[in-house]
């Protein structure tokens, strides 16, 4: 699966309602809208939803290319106003929950469950995570389950570490906490797995990426997978079971990570950017604050040394500094990733599966003036009857305002 040749399709105006400082920080295609998600025609039938630093939330067709829905989360947080003005309104995430509800994460640790059906435009729940925080909420890819950051009372750290997962079916009644000790700030999350057995894999000031097996009933049953990807070197810890039953109403919650020692590890770069294997089995890829990326053998099922083991490094362009996101296409084969840059530069580069140090050379798509906040990815595998080929789309959000739209 080799990176196909580049070429910008169109750039979406910005929001209409979007303030002149405002930059852009999310932006997802909608879910198939029909069970033949592989033509070509149902791909433009798709939707972008766009979120922006200032609470603009937008809905733009890809067939028209024309906002068909937009607001800020401001109108949907009236009992909360000074929590949500200012950089508190900042979107931080917003992951698509049906075809016309979705979350939307601010920065002052609100989440927004919004249902965008223009008879109702109505918010059907607000959570509160209670963490003034940089790092993106996760969804678990069906719309049921959101791992958000959250400020945890279990100790007296402020708990800027922790996250919390959430059953957006009964928020109050059904939340997990994880809280590793001694990792710093928690700065990338991603949920894998489904149903009873999800994985929460998280990347934390230290420079580590953890990855935890959380079971139905609060149990933690299996060791923590921790990996310092820019040293290359990996370490173990051991967990304990806790948490209450389900359906308790009680603050206690349903997992936490209980006290452990831990083997002393060297702090590194902050890890920004998380995609793993959806999973748990495959190469994995992550980031932070320097050019370089790190190519992860993942395999949940596997022994703690040999959950995640980092393969090889993948640098960028000299100078070219972070990464604010990844996103992944997989095959059998392997993955092509897509990394949105501080340097406005949109890269995609391939691992393989059954050799993660074979990393190819990536191509750089350029368009943004400015860092690029996220991208999304929309794969036609099936040939449409235009072309020969599978059919890439990518949506690049940036700092600049704009979102540009690329067919490669």
């Amino acid at each position: 699966m080799a990176p196909p040749s580049q070429g910008l399709e169109y750039v979406l105006r910005p929001p209409s309602c979007l303030t002149p400082s405002a930059h852009l920080n999310v932006a997802r295609f909608s879910p198939s809208s029909s069970s033949s998600s592989s033509s070509s025609s149902s791909s433009h039938r798709r939707r972008l939803l766009i979120g922006a630093s200032d609470g603009t939330i937008e809905i733009t067709s890809l067939n028209s290319r024309r906002p068909i829905y937009a607001t800020n989360v401001q109108e949907h947080c009236t009992q909360a106003a000074a929590a949500t003005s200012g950089d508190g309104a900042a979107i931080l995430e917003a992951h698509w929950l049906s075809a016309s509800s979705f979350a939307v994460q601010t920065r002052a640790g609100r989440v927004l469950i919004i249902d965008a059906d223009a008879a109702t435009n109505t918010t059907t729940d607000s959570i509160e995570n209670e963490a003034f925080s940089f790092a993106r909420m996760t969804s678990d890819g069906a719309g049921n389950l959101l791992a958000v950051p959250t400020a945890s009372r279990a100790d007296d750290t402020g708990g800027s570490g922790a996250s919390a997962v959430i059953d957006v079916r009964s928020p109050n009644d059904n939340v997990a906490v994880v809280n590793p000790e001694k990792a710093g700030a928690l700065c990338a999350l991603q949920l894998l797995g489904s149903g009873a057995a999800p994985l929460l894999a998280t990347g934390h000031e230290d420079g580590h990426v953890r990855l935890f097996d959380l079971r139905a009933g609060g149990v933690l049953v299996k060791p923590t997978a921790s990996v310092a990807p820019e040293q290359g070197s990996n370490s173990s810890r051991s967990a304990a079971a806790g948490g209450g039953v389900r359906g308790e109403q009680r603050a206690t919650p349903r997992w936490r990570l209980a006290k452990e020692g831990t083997r002393d590890v060297a702090a590194t770069t902050p890890v920004l950017a998380i995609n793993l294997p959806p999973d748990g089995r495959g190469v994995g890829a992550c980031g932070g604050a320097t050019e370089r990326i790190s190519v992860l053998s993942v395999n949940a099922a596997a022994s703690v040394d040999e959950v995640m083991q980092v393969q090889s490094h993948f640098t960028m362009r000299e100078g070219s500094g972070g990464v604010n996101h990844i996103a992944a296409i997989r095959e059998e084969s392997g993955a092509l990733f897509v990394t949105s840059g501080w340097d406005g530069r949109v890269r995609l580069w391939e691992a393989a599966n059954a050799n993660a140090v074979n990393v190819g050379k990536p191509l750089t798509l350029r368009y943004h003036d400015r860092g690029v906040s996220m991208c999304d990815v929309l794969y036609d595998k099936a040939p449409s009857s235009s072309s020969s080929s599978p059919s890439l789309r990518i949506a690049s959000a940036g700092r600049d305002g704009r979102v540009a739209l690329w067919h490669v």
